[in-house]
């Protein structure tokens, strides 16, 4: 299958699950301005976002819920399951308090793996 043609049916697939301007500004997520964005990058390193979607990406690469879709634009699939090495992250989650108690609990983990694997 030619690379357009993966192209359209993703973006139709993306278009469907998240609609044309539904609940505009009703998500249950805040958004960062892009001069936040630019910061985190210039002054930490950042270039990862943790949780995102290809209609409100800022970097090339980042986690999402639906990989099978957004994996044409840069998603790396669920947070949960990311295991980076290294690097700088943006993690802006929904509003659901047993998410952000997973991604903290996540975030916990990598950082005690990582920290044996040095002092080991």
């Amino acid at each position: 299958m030619s690379s357009f043609i993966v192209l359209m049916i993703s973006l139709f697939f993306v278009q469907v699950m998240f609609g044309a301007g539904v609940n505009e500004g009703m998500g249950l997520q805040g958004a960062l301005p892009v001069p936040v964005f630019e910061v985190l990058n210039k002054q930490f390193g950042v270039s990862f976002e943790c949780f995102a979607s290809p209609l409100n990406s800022y970097f090339k690469q980042f986690c999402s819920a639906f990989p099978d879709t957004d994996g044409f634009f840069g998603s790396r699939g669920p947070f949960l399951n990311f295991s980076p090495a290294s690097g700088s992250f943006e993690a802006n989650p929904p509003f659901c308090e047993e998410l952000m108690d997973a991604m903290v609990t996540h975030f916990e983990v990598l950082l005690l793996s990582h920290f044996f694997l040095i002092t080991s």
